[in-house]
This record gives structure tokens, C-alpha cells and sequence, in this order.
């Protein structure tokens, strides 16, 4: 997101950004920056296609059926959002 911005939006991501004290109208503003940038997007792009190379990965290792799908079912919850 950072390297996306310039002036007054990337001062104020950089100061706003773990914030002790952020309000709702700066989490608002950050989030909206982190969307419109793409960051939001490439991340979830990113982690798509690392939980596939994960899972594929998964397919290789020598591992019973029941403990190859508890791992496969446990990357598909850490890796998958629900909005």
C-alpha cells in the first residue's frame, strides 16, 4: 500500500497505520487506501496461490487419507475469508 501512495495519504498511512489510539474514521480512510491501492487484491491473489501450492504440495507427502484431509481442510480454513 505504502509504496502506492504519495503525500498527504502516505503521511497518513504511515502515521495512522498501528496507531495506539486509531478511531473508526482513520480505520475507515485506512481501509479505503489499502483498497484502492490493490494491496487488498494482490494479497488475496498471493494467498490463493499459495494455499494451492500448498495443497498440491500436500498431495505429495506420504500421509494417510484421514490425516491428508484434516491438513487440506486446515489450510482451507486458515487461508479462506468469509465476508
Amino acid at each position: 500500500t505504502r509504496a502506492a501512495l504519495s503525500g498527504e495519504e502516505e503521511n497518513f498511512f504511515i502515521g495512522r497505520w498501528g496507531a495506539d489510539d486509531i478511531d473508526d474514521h482513520d480505520i475507515e480512510r485506512l481501509r479505503g487506501l489499502v483498497e484502492a491501492t490493490g494491496a487488498r487484491a494482490a494479497t488475496e491473489a498471493l494467498l490463493e496461490e499459495l494455499a494451492s501450492e500448498a495443497l498440491a504440495a500436500l498431495e505429495l507427502v506420504p500421509l494417510t487419507g484421514e490425516v491428508r484431509r484434516a491438513l487440506g481442510e486446515l489450510a482451507r480454513l486458515a487461508t479462506t475469508r468469509r465476508l
